[in-house]
């Protein structure tokens, strides 16, 4: 099952210390959203995590989800976020 990126934070730590290989080797492919995608582009973003985006390797992609997901999530006391419209600055 693929990861699908729906914060930009944690894969700019990752990219960022070197060690986003760790992904593919858990997960396989990694989807990223195209509203995570812009958020890492821009221009307040670290050149390493543009750069990534910018040549995204072949086992992740940037795809616009067709339905936004729910899930519940312990951050917001077990209430459905969507998924997609996320407005955090992960730098």
């Amino acid at each position: 099952m693929p990861l699908i990126v729906s914060d930009p934070s944690p894969l700019n730590v990752l990219i960022r210390v070197g060690r986003v290989d760790v992904l593919p080797a858990l997960f396989g492919r990694v989807v990223i959203p195209g509203a995570v995608a812009a958020e890492m582009v821009h221009p307040k973003a670290p050149e390493i995590v543009r750069a990534f985006i910018a040549d995204l390797p072949t086992w992740s992609s940037i795809q616009s989800p067709a339905e936004l997901m729910e899930f519940p999530t312990l951050a917001t006391g077990g209430k459905s976020p969507e998924v997609g419209g996320s407005k955090s600055s992960g730098f």
